[in-house]
């Protein structure tokens, strides 16, 4: 199995693409589809991000003004091209030496597994991490999706996702050493496998505590499933019912999407909730033992219908002040535009914030979509996902001042 880097720079799209306004910057690579799925900041303001192009794994880095960094790769990108066409990117991570951390699955012998890459500050391979700069993992008896990953203070690595056994997927993690080798004190063998329902369980997101337990956040079959486990792995039974906290928030489908800790210790998990007719923006908050917090929205729920037609959260971010901020999309009846929407501490819309806590964001003809969101030092918003040109689809990268106004520095 072998990966091959291929840095690349061109600019492209329809002959009628239009020109972003000041505070938007698309990249478009390729004319099939770009998108960015996970970002990172860097300590001197660069903002890197990952995703895919042409379904291979996709890393650019921009400078804080929104321009391609010419250092890093070939003008700023770096592709890494494995043989098959189903490789997705889902997650990275800024270390503090400057390299890079690429999580995803990778398709081989007709099967997905979690994959790794770590990359030199200039976008090269780390040799030194895994085999050659590559980790490629199978989990469980069938496809594992990584769709996640975080960063222990001793530089261990939590790779986080989904697992088939067979018939249903798992709740799965993967701890490393900083060098790529698996943690045979986490876990059975440096793995953990959680079946927390009776249906598919998907981790979206994981994060971790001060005291290093790690909580991770996504689908129980069609509800918010949360579960908590030890640093070993183990599952932390003064969580919820042994670990796992199970959350029904309407009577259809629920689609938990992020994760983050407040510093009192309280859970917060961010996604979508289907209403019977379509996806309300949602997000929960539970206590440190996994009771909802009824001193939150109500009964510790907030539901929130954005447009007329489906309005996903994709991600979250919680500022120092204690405001939530939900990012994703929202259908405009024609097409998905990008959505932000702030709440405070309480979970009341911040009106402060945009139109009523509401920000919306149309840049090109076709749907448009907010998959992460970093909170730089001086508190502006910076989100990326992807951009429809009517075509196909483009890296997209948007600031925003704290207010929710678009930042008219930023691409310029």
């Amino acid at each position: 199995m072998t990966l091959r880097i291929c840095a690349s720079a061109q600019s492209g799209g329809s002959d009628d693409a239009v020109t972003p306004p000041p505070g938007v910057v698309i990249t478009s690579l390729s004319t099939s589809d770009d998108i960015a799925s996970a970002m990172s900041l860097q300590y001197d303001g660069m903002i890197v991000v990952s995703g895919f192009c042409n379904a291979s794994f996709t890393l650019l880095k921009y400078t804080p003004e929104g321009r391609l960094d010419p250092s890093f790769g070939t003008g700023g990108v770096v592709k890494t091209i494995h043989k098959t066409v189903e490789d997705r990117s889902s997650a990275t991570l800024v270390l503090g030496d400057g390299k890079i951390l690429m999580a995803g699955s990778l398709y081989d012998n007709n099967a997905m597994y979690f994959a790794m890459v770590r990359y030199q500050p200039d976008g090269n391979w780390d040799t030194t991490f895994g085999n050659k700069g590559l980790i490629v993992r199978s989990i469980g008896e069938g496809d594992d999706v990584a769709t996640s990953m975080a960063l222990q203070p001793d530089g261990k690595i939590i790779v986080a996702g989904s697992s088939t056994n067979g018939n249903y997927e798992d709740f799965a993690l993967v701890r490393f050493n900083y060098n790529g080798t698996m943690d045979s004190t986490f876990g059975k063998n440096g793995m953990v496998i959680s079946n927390i329902s009776s249906g598919d369980d998907r981790i979206a997101a994981v994060t971790l505590q001060r005291d290093g337990k790690i909580v991770a956040a996504g689908s129980a079959n069609t509800d918010f499933g949360v579960a908590r486990y030890l640093p070993n792995g183990e599952p932390d039974r003064s969580f919820g019912a042994n670990g796992i906290v199970i959350k029904s928030l309407q009577n259809g489908e629920d689609l938990a999407q992020g994760v983050t800790i407040q510093p009192d210790g309280k859970i917060i998990v961010a996604g979508s909730s289907f209403n019977g007719d379509n996806f309300d923006f949602a997000v929960a908050r539970f206590t440190p033992e996994g009771r909802l917090d009824k001193t939150f929205g109500k009964e510790g729920i907030v539901l929130t219908p954005v447009g007329d037609g489906d309005d996903k959260v994709n991600a979250l971010a919680l500022q120092p002040d204690g405001k939530i901020i939900l990012a994703g999309s929202s259908d405009n009846g024609a097409a998905n535009d990008i959505a932000l929407m702030r709440f405070s501490n309480s979970g009341t819309a911040d009106e402060s914030f945009g139109k009523k806590g509401l920000v919306i964001t149309s840049v090109q003809k076709g749907d448009e979509n907010a998959y992460c969101i970093a909170l730089q030092k001086d508190l502006k918003i910076v989100v990326a996902g992807n951009s429809n040109n009517g075509f196909n689809n483009d890296f997209i990268i948007i600031r925003y001042l704290p207010d929710g106004t678009l930042d008219p520095d930023f691409g310029r």
